[in-house]
């Protein structure tokens, strides 16, 4: 939450080597534990991960547009800003998931299989050339 304010942050080696880490420390537990059963929680948030993805910015730039300067909370503040922030984050991510996104799929996957269908026999349509 605090990104934002410190600048260009992502440009630093360290945070580029952290980030590549975890990455990549991420994929190696997945990867160990491929073949288990996986907690709903985690499913659900597997599920909302797109619209995490594209809405914690913009809501991070009106946590920062409503609280000001972060950095200036107690301790005690600054838990109850992200607490909110992370409550805010995955309402937000789950009604964009469950209004735009999932019913996007369904017509991408209807208008797939409609042109991936056989077409009935004598009604091909010619192809010039």
């Amino acid at each position: 939450m605090w990104s934002i304010q410190a600048g260009w942050w992502w440009v630093q080696p360290d945070v580029w080597i952290t980030t590549i880490v975890l990455a990549g420390g991420t994929f190696a537990l997945g990867m160990a534990l491929r073949g288990r059963r996986v907690p709903g929680v985690l499913t659900w948030l597997g599920l909302i991960s797109y619209s995490v993805y594209l809405v914690h910015h913009p809501l991070l730039k009106y946590l920062n547009a409503f609280a000001g300067d972060l950095r200036s909370l107690t301790p005690v503040g600054q838990a109850a800003a992200a607490l909110g922030y992370l409550v805010a984050l995955l309402t937000l991510s789950w009604l964009t998931y469950r209004f735009v996104e999932a019913p996007a799929q369904a017509l991408g996957r209807r208008i797939s299989g409609r042109l991936s269908s056989p077409r009935p026999a004598g009604r091909d349509i010619p192809v010039p050339g």
